[in-house]
């Protein structure tokens, strides 16, 4: 038996899906599904079935495999930190997890500067708009923008600071001119997210007018605003860095995102995990 055939299941069970779980892997969905297939030549049982809905998921046997293997990623993976001291330096590779958001326009910038105090470590910076789990080994650290609901004792949680959030315009446009300016809102299936509830409060109350152009992320709010398509709200830890863009002096107070920091407890002492959680702390805290 092939330990990378058990990481192919591993991944499986906590992507979802083979294309997802050969992202994850680095590799493409064909190796994925042919390692499965070697398990299953040697189980002589099937790992993996179709459902009702036409997905593929993992049979019982296939659920009890990736269970054990998982089992074994723990032990190997104590066993590393204990023989290399691991515990003890700040050492090794950690998985970040987060919304795009997060991921690309405020730690992917920032990272250079953290790493070369660190130059041992690694971190993986994964942008993921699900919720990804800290139980299944997904990942090491989550950065939630939402009170975490799950884990309980198994997990650590820890309310790190909030992303308070401003009007912003285009540089380009003289300041004079916001009041007479559309609002960048988002698309009616986006309008669970607060700032997306914000802006339909505010422009429903003041009477303004949206422009024609709805987005249906930050990243496409931000790029709406700089092009002088509109103004809207975004977060100042970000916005404040793109220099095409201008905070307007109107106070918008009553919208702040909590961010929460969320590792496994068991991870809670070893030094590259708390190094990483320290600065991510430093960084949201100053906002």
């Amino acid at each position: 038996m092939d330990w990378d055939d058990l990481k192919c299941v591993i991944a499986f069970r906590r992507a979802g899906s083979l294309d997802a779980a050969a992202k994850k892997l680095g590799i493409n969905a064909t190796t994925i599904a042919r390692r499965i297939r070697s398990l299953e030549s040697h189980f002589g049982q099937r790992l993996v079935e179709r459902g009702g809905e036409g997905r593929l998921g993992l049979t019982e046997t296939g659920l009890k495999v990736a269970g054990q293997a998982e089992a074994i990623e723990q032990i190997t993976g104590d066993l590393e930190d204990e023989l290399s001291n691991a515990k003890d330096s700040i050492a090794g590779l950690v998985r970040l997890s987060s919304v795009p958001m997060v991921i690309n326009h405020l730690l992917i910038p920032r990272a250079h500067a953290f790493l070369q105090s660190h130059p041992e470590l690694r971190l993986n910076l994964d942008s993921e708009n699900r919720t990804v789990s800290l139980i299944n080994r997904e990942t090491d650290i989550a950065l939630r923008l939402a009170r975490p609901v799950e884990g309980g004792h198994s997990l650590k949680t820890q309310r790190i600071g909030s992303l308070v959030h401003s009007l912003y315009m285009s540089s380009d446009i003289d300041l004079a001119a916001s009041d007479g300016m559309n609002w960048i809102g988002y698309q009616e299936t986006m309008h669970h997210l607060p700032q997306a509830a914000w802006l339909q409060n505010k422009v429903t109350h003041d009477g303004g007018v949206f422009s024609p152009v709805a987005v249906c992320d930050f990243a496409g709010a931000t790029e709406a605003v700089a092009a002088g398509l509109g103004k809207s709200v975004l977060p100042r830890l970000i916005a404040d860095q793109d220099q095409r863009l201008q905070r307007l002096p109107d106070p918008v107070s009553d919208l702040k995102r909590e961010v929460w920091l969320v590792y496994r407890a068991e991870d809670h002492r070893l030094m590259r995990i708390q190094t990483v959680c320290d600065w991510l702390a430093e960084l949201f805290g100053s906002s």
